[in-house]
């Protein structure tokens, strides 16, 4: 309970934060400077724009932040070993559940991360799902706890307050009657402000981001062609709730889960052309130097 810890604790969330984006990157196999890039980009973001308000805040946005990065980094590195490594995704996904629950599709959407390729192209859907018939026990075993977890929140509900529901049903972010939550829920998780305010930075870098990743979904040519799915149905799953949950006060604090996603969609997407740009280069000053 002390909010020593809790101020602290925000900080070196921020921080893990960047470290798991730039491991991402690397398994990813970005270029340096893009790695480099995308890392400070994001550490700067968090310092500089309406994000630092939130660091030692006591709010529960960057702890559930680190969880569900943590997660997403057990489960893509079950690609290469098994072991321990499910126990403790589903360890981190229970709890990056617990504290935002309205981020339960984003967790459950982490396991495609288990059926990214190790070496070679990523392919079409054709492909996941063929590599899904090899890896369905880990989406029985991450999933089936998942789920224990959800009933798990609604009998404490129904122990201390009669109703077997995950939250109660009177909050505020179910209130559909004042404010119909589309499309402004969606804008405000997109670009951190309320419509109509011009999004700023932080927007722009997250819409991009969100468009590049959606597009990975049905556009599967020439710079998507090896887009991990496993991101753009996480993705997904972040933005479906506000679809039908209102979004309330702080609006810069729904983008904070959204952030470290879109950062590495645009990143991906650069690196493609970092590289069509790189290598005419390197062919044309070793002819010279021939």
């Amino acid at each position: 309970q002390s909010a020593f810890f809790q101020h602290m604790a925000d900080v070196w969330c921020v921080l893990g934060g960047t470290l798991l984006i730039a491991s991402f990157a690397v398994k990813l196999r970005l270029s340096s400077p893009i790695i480099f890039s995308v890392s400070l980009v994001y550490l700067a973001i968090n310092l500089i724009s309406a994000f630092r308000y939130h660091i030692g805040k006591g709010l529960v946005e960057n702890h559930a932040m680190i969880f569900m990065m943590l997660a997403a980094w057990f489960l893509y590195c079950l690609r290469e070993r098994g072991g321990y490594r499910i126990i403790l995704a589903t360890l981190f996904g229970i709890f990056g559940y617990w504290t935002r629950q309205d981020h339960l599709g984003a967790i459950a959407g982490l396991a495609f991360l288990a059926l990214e390729p190790i070496q070679g192209a990523t392919g079409d859907w054709k492909g996941y799902w063929d590599r899904f018939k090899l890896q369905w026990k880990v989406f029985a075993w991450y999933w089936g706890v998942g789920i224990l977890s959800v009933l798990l929140i609604c009998f404490r509900n129904w122990w201390l307050c009669g109703a077997f529901y995950p939250t109660i049903k009177s909050h505020p972010n179910l209130d559909l009657d004042y404010y119909s939550p589309f499309p402004g829920s969606l804008y405000i998780v997109l670009t951190g402000k309320s419509w109509p305010a011009f999004p700023g930075m932080l927007g722009i870098i997250v819409t991009i981001g969100v468009i590049v990743a959606l597009l990975a979904l049905v556009w599967r040519l020439n710079v998507l062609k090896n887009f991990p799915l496993g991101l753009s149905i996480i993705i997904v799953g972040l933005l479906f709730p506000y679809l039908f949950l209102m979004t309330w006060g702080y609006a810069p604090r729904y983008c904070i889960h959204l952030l470290p996603l879109a950062l590495l969609s645009i990143g991906y997407f650069l690196n493609y052309h970092v590289e069509r740009l790189k290598w005419p280069f390197r062919f044309n000053r070793q002819e010279k130097n021939n």
